[in-house]
Formats: structure tokens, sequence, C-alpha cells
């Protein structure tokens, strides 16, 4: 009699079924492991700093270097091509730094030991800066869209709004 046998056949086809679900789960786990995988290896792959030449700068990088920093060497110029998007930096044998966005337009600027170019401080920024911190140079500037932020050689730190008027200062 088919009855006394350890399995029926209905046992059989739900344990078979139950093992093609488990399979089909192990296969689905494995393939979105082995597609994180790959993304991951494409991210990490396609990201870091790069070295270039500076005529692979962005024009309007190229260009406020020549108007800006003219007086100065390139010893370094690097791509970072970000996750997001892509940066530029220009390391000067003075020690200078420059960081560009993807356009060419400046982000950042560190003069550690040297003065900053005054044509690239905005003439409102000069104005307030020579009225209230006459003997003090400007050692870093950022730009944020239309706003600004510098750190000068005394520690103070100032932040200017979209129309340059003084938001900010941190002593």
């Amino acid at each position: 009699n088919s009855m006394t046998s350890a399995f029926t056949t209905e046992d059989l086809f739900t344990k078979n079924n139950e093992r093609k679900e488990k399979m089909k789960r192990s296969t689905i786990k494995l393939t979105l492991f082995l597609l994180c995988l790959c993304l991951g290896s494409y991210i990490t792959a396609s990201t870091g700093d790069r070295h270039i030449t500076k005529s692979e700068l962005p024009m309007t990088a190229q260009n406020t270097i020549g108007k800006h920093f003219k007086d100065r060497n390139i010893v370094l110029v690097t791509k970072d091509n970000g996750f997001m998007d892509k940066s530029y930096e220009v390391v000067f044998n003075n020690g200078d730094i420059i960081e560009f966005d993807s356009n060419g337009q400046w982000k950042e600027i560190e003069c550690p030991d040297s003065k900053m170019p005054e044509a690239i401080i905005p003439q409102k920024v000069r104005e307030y800066l020579k009225k209230k911190f006459p003997r003090s140079l400007i050692r870093k500037m950022e730009r944020h869209g239309l706003k600004y932020e510098v750190e000068l050689d005394n520690g103070v730190e100032i932040k200017f709004d979209k129309n340059l008027n003084v938001k900010e200062i941190d002593h």
C-alpha cells in the first residue's frame, strides 16, 4: 500500500517546490550580491585623483591661473573624478592651492605663505577688509555660489552673503 511509505506523493511534491523556492531565493541573493560588487568596483575605478596637465583643465580655470597666478609655478594638477561630480586642484611651488569645480570656476583658494591676488577678491570684500582688518592678509577664500568666506592670517573667519555684506565673523 502506497500510504504506508514514509513520504506520500504530495509530500514529495511539496518538498520539491520548497527546494525550488529556496534555490530561486539563493539565485536572487547571489545576483544582487554580484550586482553590488560590480557597481562598487565601477564606482571605485571611476573615482579618485588623477594627475593631468594644465592644458587639460577647463578653459575658465586656465584663464583664472593666467590672469591671477601667472607669477607662480605649477607643480601639480589633479582631476578628482568624484562619485557625483568632478573637480580640479592646482598646486603651486610656493604652497598656494586652487580648487576648481567641473566647469573651471574656482571654489577655494589657499595662500598659506603668500599674498592672495587682489584682483580675484571681490571689491566690496577688499574694501571691508582694508577698513576693518588693514594689517591682515587673506589666507583662504571659498566661494559658494554668490557667497564668500575668507580666513585671515590672524585666524578670523568672515562670511559674506550674496550681496557681499558681512553675515558672520568668527574670532
